[in-house]
């Protein structure tokens, strides 16, 4: 199942950060929000960058720029953030 990381503008409303990680947490098998106007998502087999961002255009009012890109397996990851954070994503990557 592939993970894709989907960035917005920083001018994007809280409520549109709220309705793009609903539409997430109803309707995909997990998601990762940790850093305001990003997410990282895991979808079904097949899905593309391309469906994916069709996908929220249709579910959600967002005009932001946007952009959505595909983690491969096996990314490796650093940063500052909250353990439950990096619990997630040591799920799929590892911290080097």
């Amino acid at each position: 199942m592939p993970l894709f990381g989907i960035a917005v503008t920083s001018s994007t409303t809280n409520e549109m950060r709220n309705e793009l990680t609903s539409v997430f947490s109803s309707a995909l098998p997990a998601y990762w929000h940790w850093i305001d106007d990003f997410w990282i998502v895991r979808c079904e087999a097949g899905v593309t960058a391309k469906s994916l961002h069709e996908w929220i255009e249709k579910r959600t009012d967002i005009t932001a720029t946007m952009l959505v890109i595909e983690i491969k397996d096996g990314f490796s990851y650093w940063g500052r953030s909250k353990n439950e954070a990096w619990d997630w994503l040591s799920t799929y990557g590892s911290a080097k």
